[in-house]
């Protein structure tokens, strides 16, 4: 009895030892941050459940308030049917700054080039408006109202050729949905990468979305945050918004996600290996527009307001 006991004793003492010893040693430590002209990556998969893709555009903008046009950039859209699976039609490469760079060109009076359109005589004498943003520009510039013109826009024929509308009501009549994944890369700075709705264009240098074509369409940006990172993922990391779920009860709402970047280094003890990437915390806030989407100095969406990795970085030593 004494020797099963004591055999017993010994496995036990035995697993326990072996257990702790496979356990992983965390340790953590802080220095100054002395990197820079670094780019940060980010990493996300969103799948907006109830939203057309024709009607959502991702939108990345710095600290000064412009939109980037340089960032290097990977990103898909994949529309998705009212049940959630995939749409019969493959994913479609996602520009950011596409619509921008056009509105630039046609500011600065150098879109000239191609099928010059007529711009109903929103333009200058000589300026072209070759598709039916074009003619949305034009008429923004001049400060004319374009609902009349969304209207009767079989008499525009840039926007006839365009099917920008007849693909929005399409996807709305249809209940689909849209996922939006990829990786962008920015500045070390301070800004924020959205979701928005409706086509986006400068004015008066001023970020600014074209709600008018949704005025009949019920914007519900019901959404679930699959995956969102900084940079590359180390084994076991654990990002907060991972598998996030937002429902939205009201007629229509606004996200809001503050993030707090940390660099970080993961290491294996006594090795050579390591993994510089990022860490974040956030804080999140939900604003629900009962005036609808033409509320007063509130524009549906979800936001993600991005503050600059700190100048300290974390070192996670693993042995």
């Amino acid at each position: 009895m004494v020797s099963l006991i004591a055999g017993l004793a010994i496995m036990y003492l035995f697993a326990r030892e072996f257990q702790e010893y496979r356990q992983v040693k965390t340790e953590s430590s802080m220095y100054v941050d002395l990197s820079i002209g670094e780019k940060l990556a980010i990493n996300f998969d969103v799948t907006f459940a109830a939203f057309p893709c024709a009607a959502l555009h991702l939108d990345a903008m710095d600290i000064s308030g412009y939109q980037q046009l340089d960032l290097d950039h990977d990103i898909y859209k994949q529309r998705l049917n009212s049940d959630g699976s995939m749409h019969r039609q493959p994913k479609e490469k996602h520009v950011i700054g596409e619509d921008s760079e056009v509105q630039a060109a046609f500011e600065n009076g150098t879109k000239t080039t191609g099928d010059c359109g007529s711009c109903y005589g929103a333009g200058a004498e000589g300026e072209c408006c070759t598709t039916c943003e074009d003619v949305r520009n034009a008429y923004r510039k001049k400060g004319w109202s374009f609902e009349q013109a969304m209207a009767s826009s079989e008499g525009i024929v840039q926007c006839v050729r365009d099917g920008y509308i007849d693909d929005l009501n399409a996807q709305s009549e249809a209940h689909e949905g849209c996922n939006l994944h990829g990786t962008i890369e920015v500045q070390k700075v301070a800004g924020n990468f959205h979701f928005g709705v409706g086509r986006n264009f400068q004015q008066a240098q001023m970020h600014v979305h074209d709600l008018m074509p949704l005025r009949n369409i019920n914007i519900n940006l019901s959404h679930t945050i699959n995956h969102l990172s900084f940079g590359t993922d180390y084994p076991g990391m654990k990002n907060p918004l991972d598998e996030l779920i937002r429902v939205q009860t009201h007629r229509t709402s606004m996200y809001q996600y503050f993030l707090k970047v940390v660099p970080t280094i993961y290491e294996y003890f006594g090795a050579a290996q390591k993994v510089e990437t990022n860490q974040y915390s956030v804080t999140d806030y939900k604003r629900d527009l009962e005036g609808g989407w033409d509320e007063r100095g509130k524009l549906p969406g979800v936001f993600l307001s991005v503050a600059p990795p700190c100048s300290l970085r974390n070192l996670l030593s693993f042995d």
